[in-house]
């Protein structure tokens, strides 16, 4: 399986000798997929939205499109069919206990500070559940987390490790870099 902009899913069934491209019910950004069998496959995109399937990539259906805020969810990973996480952009990630159904926000922030700057946490751009406890994602500048606990990596079990400090996106030029669409544009103000 590989995913691509404007929704694109290709999936193979020969080893990538041929690919065939699968209908998606989203046109925008998707950036990483995950099968934690042979059938049952998760893809992670921008807007925050989650893909599911149940039949090996034939047929996807949106699992999780948030209504709150708009980031791109750069990967995803899954240590058994119900228990997996997604991480990106501005330190958000997600995690769900029943396969996708119910997808909880533990950590993630953004805002415009007082100067007008966009500031939030750091971009996430990994993540790896190695067990149903141990979760690793790494994000720009350095940036490392690994969390004991699994089930709350923003809890006090995290470890993190040496990373800049930075956590600006934009500066006051009112000149912005839009990490989603990758792309300059003008703040408002």
């Amino acid at each position: 399986m590989a995913v691509g902009d404007f929704g694109t899913i290709l999936r193979t069934t020969d080893g990538g000798i041929t690919w065939k491209k699968q209908k998606s019910p989203v046109q925008h950004w998707l950036f990483d997929v995950h099968f934690s069998d042979p059938d049952t496959g998760w893809i992670s995109a921008e807007r925050t939205t989650i893909l599911h399937t149940t039949d090996g990539g034939k047929n996807w259906r949106i699992q999780l499109q948030a209504q709150e805020e708009e980031v791109a969810l750069q990967s995803i990973s899954f240590v058994s069919d119900k228990i997996g996480w997604a991480v990106g952009e501005y330190g958000y990630i997600y995690h769900t206990k029943d396969g996708g159904e119910t997808w909880v926000p533990q950590a993630g922030h953004f805002d415009i500070d007082e100067g007008g700057d966009l500031v939030g946490d750091v971009f996430l751009f990994s993540v790896a559940a190695v067990d149903e406890q141990t979760v690793y994602a790494v994000g720009i500048e350095g940036h490392a987390l690994k969390s004991k606990t699994g089930v709350n990596p923003g809890a006090s079990s995290v470890q993190t490790f040496p990373k800049t400090s930075s956590k600006r996106i934009c500066r006051k030029s009112r000149h912005c870099y839009h990490r989603r669409r990758g792309r300059a544009f003008h703040k408002p103000g």
